[in-house]
């Protein structure tokens, strides 16, 4: 055992062979580096939606750490149905990924009585969509109430125009 440590450079440094192969270890390990590097550059350039990044093959690792948060790869959004109930007039959607800017709900009956309620439909929009003082927030159609907004960090929360009933709807980040 001790003549096979000895062979290997224990006691007396690293022999020619063991100097190589370390050299060409860090070689392989550069060369691998320069691929995963420019392969990180060119996906970070292609998901970024907002901006150019300024990003290529030769930027420091440490340019690509500051460049990874200004990805942007555009506005999230969300669909679906909520349903009042019985005895509650309100729908409400939580569990989104995001703020909701801009919502549109509408009831999914279409109006075959002639009476509107099938026709009915909410809008909100947030002030900072459109750089005002105030949230837009819009009844179209008839029914008796409806069109009262309650905004969450992940959702939001609608007063509708009838119980019972459901509706599809859209938001925007």
């Amino acid at each position: 055992m001790m003549d096979v440590l000895r062979a290997h450079g224990i006691g007396k440094g690293l022999n020619a062979a063991d100097k190589q192969a370390l050299i060409d270890i860090v070689n392989r390990a550069d060369s691998n580096e320069s691929v995963i590097r420019t392969s990180i550059v060119n996906a970070l350039n292609a998901v970024s939606t907002d901006k150019a990044l300024g990003l290529n093959a030769a930027s420091a690792w440490a340019d690509i750490l500051v460049a990874i948060p200004q990805v942007k790869t555009g506005k999230k959004w969300a669909s679906g149905t909520a349903s009042t109930t019985a005895t509650v007039l309100t729908i409400t959607v939580r569990g989104l990924t995001f703020q909701p800017k801009a919502i549109f709900a509408k009831s999914t009956a279409d109006d075959t009585t002639g009476s509107g309620n099938g026709n009915y439909m909410v809008v909100y929009i947030d002030k900072t969509v459109l750089g005002l003082n105030n949230d837009i927030s819009a009844r179209i159609g008839t029914g008796p109430v409806g069109g009262q907004w309650t905004k969450y960090a992940d959702g939001f929360e609608i007063t509708m125009d009838n119980y019972s009933k459901s509706y599809k709807w859209i938001a925007f980040e």
